[in-house]
């Protein structure tokens, strides 16, 4: 299974272990992917919280795990700005294949 992990910090660090003791193939986005956390696996691609990676990352993606922390206010930054045309966009790229 590929597992998507969305704000890759200390919990989903954590969690990523576990899946990839399991066999599963992981990756995660974090503001800067070239800081390396003492709980960071080797296992796991890290990726820029860029709109082009995670679309193209999420076409292979059987499960997302979205642990990014809110903002100041309150508002969860990544359903707010981007998950939703995230997840549409792959949807529809996945039932509609350019032919």
């Amino acid at each position: 299974m590929n597992i998507g992990l969305l704000g890759y910090g200390y919990s989903a660090g954590y969690l990523s272990q576990q899946l990839v003791r399991e066999g599963h193939q992981i990756w995660g986005t974090r503001r800067d992917p070239a800081v390396i956390q003492p709980h960071d696996s080797p296992a796991v691609t890290l990726l820029p919280f860029d709109y082009n990676a995670i679309i193209e990352a999420l076409t292979d993606t059987s499960g997302l795990l979205i642990s990014v922390p809110p903002l100041a206010d309150g508002q969860d930054p990544v359903f707010m700005s981007t998950i939703l045309r995230l997840l549409c966009v792959t949807a529809y790229r996945h039932y509609n294949p350019v032919r």
